[in-house]
This record gives C-alpha cells, sequence and structure tokens, in this order.
C-alpha cells in the first residue's frame, strides 16, 4: 500500500471515529497586509524615502475536542513578500524559515472545571499590560508552558496558573547549555478573574518573569515580578449602551540588569498606571472614550544616590503594543530608548478615542495622543558640564483613523492610518543636534498607512452526535 492510500486510510478513519465520538475543526487563516511606513517605530530626518511592503500570514488550525481531552495544532507560515531566500536566476523557490509552529498542545480534563493544557499556547489576559498573543505581528506571539484554569463559570470564578522555562537546545533535541541568551528564561503568573455580569469584571494578576545575563560564566537569572489589578466595565462582545470604564494598575519589583554604584544589581521599583472613561450610546453605535497611561520612570533631577541606584523605569515585557503608548505609530514602545521611548523618563499619555458603526459589520475607529514626559531626562550638559534638562515635557502629537469591513464573519477587510508630529523635545531625544548647524534636524511628515484582508475558511467540521 503506497503512502497516499495509506494517509487517506487514517485521515478518513479520523473524520470517521470523529463524527461518532468527538469533534474535529478543521480551519485556516489567510491573512494579507500592505504597508506604506514613513516614521513608524521612530520620526524620519527629511528627504527620507517611504517603505512599501506586503506582509503575509497563512495558518491552518487543527482541533480536536473529546470528553476527556481536547487538542489543537497550528501549522504557520508568516513572511514578507519577497523575502524568500531560496531561488536561481529563473525564479524563486521558497523560504528556509518561515514555516513554523504557533500552536501545538493538549489540554487534559481534570474534572471539578479544571484542566490542564500543556504545550505551545496563546496567553491573552485583560488589558494584555502584562502577557498578550500580540496579534498585529505577522507572527503573532505564543508561549511553550503549562497551564492549570479552574473556571467555575456559574460562580463566575476563572483562575489561571501558567508556567514557562526555557532553555537552548539543539536538533537533537539534547539541552545544549542553561544558558538562554536574550529572552525570557522564564515567564510565570496566577491570573485570578471574578465577573459580575456578562460584560464587567475585576481581575488579579501576579507575575514574574526571569532573564539571564549572559555576560557573566554563571549566567545569573535575574527575577522581576509584576503585580496588578484590572476592572473593566460594561465592555466586551456583550457591553451595552450606557457608562463603560476600565482602570488598570501595576507595580513592578525586582531584579534589574543594570549596576548601582555599589556594583550590585540595580533593584526594581516601578509602576504602570491606565485608566479610561466613556459613553456608548444609540444602540452601540457610538462610543467616545477619555483616557491616560502612566508609565513611570528615572527622574533625572534626583541625584540621591539611593534613589539613582534603582531602576524607575517600568519593564514592558511580553505586553502589546500597538494599541497603547502613543497610538499606532508606535514612537513609546521601549521604555528605555531615546529613539523608541523616553530615554527611561516615563510616559503620560492623555488620549481620546471615537469609535462608530454606521452600519453592522461596519466600523470607524478614531483616536488622538498627546504622549509626555512623566519625569524630568537630561537632554545634556552646559559648557560648564553642567546638566541640562528639557524643559518642554511634550514630545508631541498622534493620530489614528481605521475602518473595519466584515462581509462576512469569515471575511473581514481593514484600512488604516497613522499620523504623528515630533515636538523638538523628541526630536532631540532621537537624533540630536546637526553637528554641521548646531541646530535640530528638520524632520520628515511622519505616517504609516496600512491595508489588510482577513479570510478565515472553515474547511472540516464534525460534530458529536
Amino acid at each position: 500500500m503506497n503512502f497516499k492510500k495509506t494517509l487517506f486510510l487514517i485521515v478518513f478513519a479520523l473524520i470517521a471515529y470523529t463524527s461518532m465520538n468527538a469533534q474535529l475543526l478543521v480551519d485556516g487563516e489567510y491573512r494579507s497586509r500592505f504597508q506604506t511606513l514613513h516614521g513608524w517605530g521612530m520620526p524620519v530626518k527629511e528627504n527620507t524615502d517611504a517603505l512599501f511592503g506586503f506582509d503575509q500570514r497563512t495558518r491552518i488550525n487543527l482541533d480536536f475536542k473529546s470528553e476527556k481531552f481536547s487538542t489543537r495544532f497550528t501549522l504557520q507560515d508568516a513572511r514578507v513578500w519577497g523575502s524568500e531566500d531560496i531561488w536561481n536566476a529563473t525564479g524563486i523557490v521558497g523560504k528556509s524559515n518561515g514555516l513554523d509552529i504557533y500552536e501545538a498542545w493538549v489540554d487534559v480534563n481534570l474534572g471539578g472545571n479544571s484542566s490542564l493544557k500543556i504545550g505551545r499556547q496563546e496567553w491573552n489576559y485583560d488589558d494584555m499590560r502584562i502577557l498578550s498573543y500580540r496579534n498585529w505581528w505577522t507572527t503573532g506571539h505564543s508561549y511553550d508552558g503549562i497551564l492549570y484554569q479552574m473556571h467555575n463559570k456559574d460562580a463566575g470564578l476563572f483562575v489561571d496558573f501558567g508556567l514557562s522555562y526555557n532553555a537552548d537546545g539543539e536538533n537533537n533535541a539534547s539541552i545544549s547549555t542553561n544558558v538562554y541568551p536574550d529572552r525570557m528564561k522564564t515567564t510565570d503568573f496566577i491570573n485570578i478573574k471574578k465577573t459580575f455580569n456578562e460584560n464587567t469584571y475585576a481581575s488579579l494578576m501576579l507575575s514574574i518573569a526571569g532573564k539571564q545575563d549572559v555576560t557573566m560564566s554563571t549566567a545569573p537569572l535575574l527575577v522581576k515580578g509584576t503585580q496588578g489589578i484590572n476592572f473593566s466595565l460594561n465592555e466586551g462582545k456583550k457591553a451595552t449602551s450606557g457608562i463603560t470604564a476600565n482602570f488598570s494598575g501595576y507595580y513592578q519589583h525586582g531584579t534589574d540588569m543594570a549596576r548601582a554604584s555599589t556594583g550590585k544589581r540595580k533593584q526594581v521599583s516601578a509602576y504602570l498606571v491606565s485608566g479610561q472613561v466613556g459613553y456608548r450610546g444609540n444602540d452601540s453605535k457610538f462610543e467616545i472614550l477619555l483616557g491616560a497611561e502612566l508609565l513611570s520612570g528615572n527622574d533625572a533631577k534626583n541625584t540621591d544616590q539611593a534613589y539613582m541606584d534603582v531602576q524607575h523605569s517600568f519593564d514592558l515585557l511580553y505586553s502589546a503594543r500597538f494599541p497603547y503608548y502613543g497610538g499606532n505609530i508606535t514612537w513609546f514602545v521601549v521604555p528605555t530608548s531615546g529613539t523608541k521611548g523616553t530615554k527611561g523618563g516615563g510616559l503620560l499619555d492623555p488620549y481620546l478615542k471615537i469609535n462608530l458603526m454606521p452600519k453592522k459589520g461596519r466600523v470607524i475607529n478614531f483616536s488622538a495622543w498627546m504622549p509626555m514626559l512623566a519625569t524630568n531626562v537630561m537632554k545634556g550638559t552646559d559648557t560648564n558640564g553642567d546638566p541640562i534638562y528639557y524643559d518642554d515635557k511634550g514630545l508631541g502629537y498622534a493620530f489614528d483613523l481605521g475602518y473595519t469591513h466584515k462581509f462576512a464573519p469569515n471575511v473581514i477587510f481593514k484600512i488604516g492610518g497613522s499620523y504623528a508630529i515630533a515636538s523638538d523635545t523628541k526630536n532631540h531625544m532621537t537624533f540630536g543636534n546637526n553637528p554641521a548647524t548646531g541646530d535640530l534636524f528638520n524632520l520628515g511628515q511622519n505616517y504609516f498607512v496600512y491595508t489588510m484582508l482577513v479570510i478565515k475558511p472553515t474547511f472540516f467540521k464534525g460534530k458529536s452526535e
């Protein structure tokens, strides 16, 4: 019997078994996106050319569910068009590293509303400030870990306990070294969520994340803890007309990579606070939101040694970036960076959002952001060597506009654009002064435009009798 016949019989037997005893769902995702970037990620100088490109994500999902366990296997190809590295003079053959496993887990039913999920999986909680699947990325983001869940829907109580530990392995699956450079060695958390009705909840997040200092022979594990609360009122798919609100606050502590004046590691004491209130009316076809987020940072004017030996800049870890921190232009997603952040000076970011739904399946989103420094940041030194600080804490303005058209439940078209204006402070923080003139560099227009088509076909669906 040849391979194709054997494969056909296996698939046929699986489908037959599924139709009698369990559920099998085979579906997919085709996501194509065209982008124009000119100032996305950081401001650009004048006479800088815009960048253009297509990226594409293709997934096939196999979901199997029975009384005792369920599984998911997601095969993913994520690429930029033209990024293939295998070609010849007459054609492009393919990409050697574009194919990957995005999810591969088994979820065992332990009874009593409890389950244990083992393998590569998505972790996405609350407002995505600590753990997120970062879906804007072409690749997305999944985690190798173990997840215990106790979900009592009747009581509205949901407890999730996740553990991960990463090691560097060779092709033969042996562990070649205990050192895991430039990435999280471990990410662990407990999330406790209490729902009060279909659209209101409160949650507690307790997490730790550990990273190794690979510059040392012992590669010590440096651990940061982040704990916080999240409250959401009248939000989500079951939201109704009326007042809406969201509040979250997180405190971060632990050990930083940087050294203190004593030579020891800096300890961490940082926080993130966000709040949003709004009103949804006209049968949820109109929504206006006002909010602000505050990331703590280091105050350069505070020269007390005990203060300087502590890291006050909040680490965003594996959180979502695209919907926060100055909007989709993403100028402030690495807080300690000068080009993509505020040089560790924190961020205060008030914003306004307006969402309209003129017809079912059609949504218009608008947002305006006014980011500014939350603390004093050193600009440089004067001729005497004394420090100079930024007098203007304003970092500019950013605007996002988007439109979503859902032609069918599994066919979605999106188009959006962002425009940002950098202040002199952000200009100097990014580029410094022009050495030829001593003045600020002239900046170009900063914008970002994208169109995206998402199609999610269902190839096969078997239901239990």
